[in-house]
This record gives structure tokens, C-alpha cells and sequence, in this order.
């Protein structure tokens, strides 16, 4: 009977501890928030998703991801796949961090992403570029704080700025050599596929009109305008207006001047064969705080560039998801140039430079047409003087 009693009163002792071991094992588990590893070569646009493990029971929470500005732009983020109640959209206007917060009325239980974010590779070299996460107060449906950690991810750049120019370039060269002589423009030295894009803008040239501005130096500053009218959207300080029939009334308009200085600059410019460059543009187009996709083709309106192209023609070239380069034609109205597009993203203004050799046979020319002129005038007036006599 002793021995029962014993064996007894140790298992209940064993019991005890066992249950206060595994209660604090359990109240120092820590909920882990994650941020996913991805790979790219500059001038891609990546995916990135900052997830939490299952069973948190988190009700409510803040949280910022940040990143090296001078290496990646963020250019959308959005809510993830976990069920929230309350949820603000993701803010990524200050560059450098995106910032989220959201609530819940019970604990939350799934797992999944916490929300997502794209990015564009602005770097110019390979590079691993960290993405750190710091996490704010984290509390469930009492209000009782949770203890978090944090996995970083990183997003790897595996291409240099000259090996995605020569990828580019070699599907560029691909599409140039399909092209068939009346795909090409009637005056113009460029061998490229031409879309030719002739329409007007309906009251949005007005709005924006002003001139050309002198060039930002700055590529990391994005300048975001308010939408101006249901049709149209634009930043009144670069002079730029993207209008449409369906386009909805609250689209802000983001454009970054690249600059000629940066290695992005130099990787477009290789793109293009070095052709006369006048300006880069990168211009989207946000609803809330997410890139918004395109359902029809849009018009957009620049302005004509300070340094102006040398016969007075001009061309667009438009980088697209494909990484293949369209060149479109501008119209002409008044000092603004307006061209047709189904996708944004980054646009070049091209001019004309006339080459010396041209040049000197234009003069050449014109000497023998002005002799000829001079000639058959003279040898006019020799006739009449002989009649008359």
C-alpha cells in the first residue's frame, strides 16, 4: 500500500511539472513573421510576400518592411491572404519602407501572407539587397501583448546592368528582323517596328500645358499628382497627363525622370542603340496604394523636351513587360507630344540627329539645284534678248 502511495504521489509531482514546463514552453513560443527570399536582374519587377506561421492568435498588429531605396522601387504593395476585419493598405510612399497594420475581432488562427509588395531592381550590379522587418505591438482579442520574431528575406539581383541590356537588345534585334518594309516609318533613320499613333487628347493638352521643364536630376524623387477630371489624370509639375474613356476618378499618376547619370540611365541607353536620348521616364499609375492594371489602350500627353530633336520629329520608346521595345510616333499639338499605349512603365523621348553626310549632300544638292535655277533663268533671258533683237 506504501509502495502505491508512493508510486502515486511521484506521478502527480511529475504530472505538475510536466504541465507548468509545457505551459511556459507555450507562453514563450514566439509568433515568427516572415519575409520571402526572391531572385532578379535589373529592370525586372519582383514579388515579394511577408507571411506569419499558423496559430498566432494575433488580433491586431503593425509591422514595416524596409529596403535599400537606391537598389529597388517599390511600386505596389496590397493585404495578403490572412482574414482581417480592419486592414489599412499597405503605405509605400515614403521610399525605403512600406508600412501595414490590420485587426481582427477574434484571434487569428490561419497562416499565409500578410500582404505583398512589388518591386522594380534599380540597381545596377548583383547584389544581395536585405529585406528587414520590424515588427510594432502585436496583441490578441484581450489585448494581452504577443511576443514576435522576425525571418529577413533579401532579394538577390543575379544580372548585371550589361548582361539585361544584351538580353533585352537580343529580343529587340529578334522583333527588328521580322519587321517588313511598310512596317517602317517613311522618313526616319531607324530600322525598328513602328506602331504609328495618331489621336488627340480631349481637353486634357489644355490642363497641362506649359512648356518643357528642364530635366530632374534626382531619379529617387517621385512626384504624385492628384486626378484632375474623370477621364484624366496628371502631374502637373512634369507636365505629363495619361487620359482614357473608362479610367477611374481616383488613379494618381507617379513619374520618375531617370537620371542620365545612373546606371539605370545607361542600361535603357544601351537598350536603344544609343540612339539620340532627350529624356526616361518611368510613369505609373496608382488606385489606392496598387499598380493599376490597364483594360483598354490610354493616351498620354508629354511635353516637347528643352533640347529639341534637330529636324523637328520626334519618336517614343516604350519598354514593356515582355522586355521587347516599342516605338510609337507622336502627333504634334501645340508644344505637347500625345501617342496611343495599352501598358505603362518606362518611356523614352527620342529624337532625330541628322548625319554630317546627309548634311553635306542636302548642301551639295541644293548648289546644283540653285546653279541649275541661276542657269535656266539666265539662259531665259538670253532668249528673249535674241527674239528681240
Amino acid at each position: 500500500m506504501l509502495n502505491i502511495r508512493k508510486f502515486v504521489s511521484i506521478l502527480l509531482v511529475t504530472l505538475v511539472f510536466s504541465s507548468i514546463t509545457c505551459f511556459t514552453a507555450f507562453a514563450a513560443a514566439k509568433v515568427t513573421f516572415t519575409a520571402s527570399n526572391v531572385k532578379g536582374s535589373i529592370v525586372d519587377t519582383v514579388s515579394v510576400s511577408v507571411s506569419i506561421e499558423p496559430n498566432s492568435q494575433i488580433a491586431s498588429c503593425s509591422l514595416t518592411l524596409s529596403y535599400d531605396s537606391s537598389k529597388l522601387q517599390c511600386i505596389s504593395a496590397q493585404k495578403g491572404s490572412i482574414p482581417v476585419d480592419i486592414a489599412l493598405a499597405p503605405v509605400i510612399s515614403t521610399p525605403g519602407t512600406i508600412t501595414y497594420e490590420f485587426a481582427r475581432m477574434s484571434n487569428l488562427t490561419a497562416g499565409g501572407s500578410v500582404f505583398t509588395a512589388k518591386f522594380k531592381i534599380i540597381a545596377s550590379s548583383q547584389d544581395k539587397v536585405p529585406l528587414s522587418l520590424t515588427i510594432g505591438v502585436c496583441t490578441d482579442q484581450n489585448a494581452k501583448a504577443i511576443e514576435t520574431a522576425v525571418s529577413n528575406g533579401s532579394i538577390e539581383i543575379t544580372g548585371s546592368a550589361v548582361s539585361a541590356a544584351s538580353s533585352v537588345n537580343s529580343v529587340h534585334s529578334s522583333a527588328s528582323n521580322v519587321a517588313t518594309s511598310s512596317e517602317l516609318p517613311s522618313v526616319s533613320y531607324y530600322s525598328d517596328p513602328t506602331v504609328i499613333s495618331k489621336t488627340s487628347v480631349a481637353g486634357a493638352t489644355e490642363a497641362v500645358s506649359g512648356g518643357s521643364s528642364k530635366a530632374n536630376s534626382s531619379m529617387a524623387s517621385a512626384s504624385v499628382a492628384l486626378p484632375i477630371s474623370e477621364s484624366s489624370v496628371a502631374d502637373p509639375e512634369k507636365h505629363i497627363t495619361i487620359s482614357g474613356s473608362n479610367l477611374p476618378s481616383d488613379l494618381t499618376v507617379s513619374v520618375i525622370e531617370i537620371d542620365q547619370t545612373s546606371q539605370l540611365y545607361e542600361t535603357y541607353s544601351k537598350q536603344l542603340d544609343d540612339k539620340l536620348i532627350l529624356g526616361i521616364y518611368d510613369i505609373t499609375l496608382i488606385q489606392g496604394q496598387s499598380l493599376y492594371a490597364l483594360s483598354e489602350p490610354i493616351q498620354v500627353t508629354l511635353p516637347l523636351p528643352a533640347e529639341g530633336s534637330s529636324n523637328g520629329q520626334y519618336r517614343i520608346a516604350l519598354f514593356k513587360s515582355d522586355h521587347s521595345v516599342e516605338y510609337l510616333s507622336p502627333e504634334i499639338i501645340d508644344s505637347d507630344m500625345v501617342f496611343t499605349v495599352d501598358e505603362l512603365g518606362t518611356i523614352a523621348v527620342l529624337g532625330e540627329e541628322t548625319s554630317p553626310i546627309l548634311m553635306i549632300l542636302s548642301i551639295f544638292f541644293f548648289i546644283i539645284a540653285l546653279t541649275v535655277y541661276i542657269l535656266r533663268k539666265n539662259a531665259k533671258k538670253d532668249t528673249v534678248n535674241k527674239s528681240k533683237s
